[in-house]
């Protein structure tokens, strides 16, 4: 795959320049990890070819961030869009239960994974869904099709948000201590709001329980805010906002490693 990947760039020194770049060097490492898994996702299922190319297009992305005048904000807001797109898809493919849910996201009030089965019902009533399949070469029609487009859409926007948290860790901007980090529950609060939009437009009810669940849906949106903004402790600073709005501890407060 690395062969071809070379054959892209047209220039085996870009590919040394790659491997020398201590982020860039570790990019590359972790995508030829997740590439050589053949036993599922990416590994298994994607060509050659394509894991070529999916490789130069992240590596191109990333090195566009770290070009900015400050590649560390650079990083967050790129990492804040990636994970709402991810999460598009993410409350897709998350099974309901009695399935068990690999991703552990389903534990948190507000994922359900019952919206699997209204893929192609939400592809007539969400606009961007229905772009999104509308642009591909062959519009898939059977929901068995829809679906495997929803799941590998997945595992690349999923591949490209976790690689950027590499990115964000080799810059520093990440909490040692796991428990107060940013990154989980801040896209788990993105599932959680887009798995809300959905439900509305399905006409079903909310997944939050208790007072105020249309309140508490548009606060796991705010996080966009604490990142533009610049705090330091992005964790810190939302988890605070939620107990100033709700005068109750965030959904965080006692979980999340």
């Amino acid at each position: 795959m690395f062969n071809k990947l070379i054959e892209i760039w047209k220039t085996r020194e870009a590919i040394k320049e790659t491997k020398a770049n201590p982020i860039l060097g570790a990019v590359l490492v972790h995508l030829r990890d997740v590439f050589n898994d053949k036993s599922k996702g990416l590994g298994k299922y994607w060509s050659e070819d394509g894991k070529a190319r999916l490789t130069n297009q992240i590596l191109t992305d990333i090195q566009e961030a770290l070009s900015q005048p400050n590649p560390v904000q650079a990083t967050r807001m790129r990492i804040l869009a990636l994970m709402l797109e991810t999460a598009k898809f993410q409350v897709l493919v998350i099974p309901p239960s009695p399935e068990s849910d690999s991703t552990g996201i389903r534990d948190y009030e507000g994922v359900t994974g019952e919206l699997k089965a209204s893929i192609p019902e939400l592809v007539k009533e969400d606009d961007e869904l229905e772009e999104f399949f509308y642009g591909l070469d062959e519009t898939p029609t059977t929901p068995s099709d829809m679906w495997d487009v929803v799941l590998r859409r997945y595992w690349v926007l999923h591949l490209y948000m976790n690689t950027y948290n590499l990115v964000r860790i080799a810059l520093d901007d990440w909490h040692k201590e796991e428990k107060k980090d940013w990154f989980l529950p801040c896209y788990i609060s993105m599932c959680i709001w887009q798995e809300d939009q959905y439900r509305k437009k399905l006409g079903m009810p909310s997944a939050i329980s208790g007072d105020h669940p249309d309140w508490k849906a548009l606060m796991h949106s705010t996080w966009k805010n604490r990142l533009e903004e610049g705090d330091k402790e992005v964790r810190l600073a939302w988890e605070k906002s939620w107990t100033d709005v709700f005068n109750e501890p965030s959904p965080y407060s006692k979980i999340i490693a």
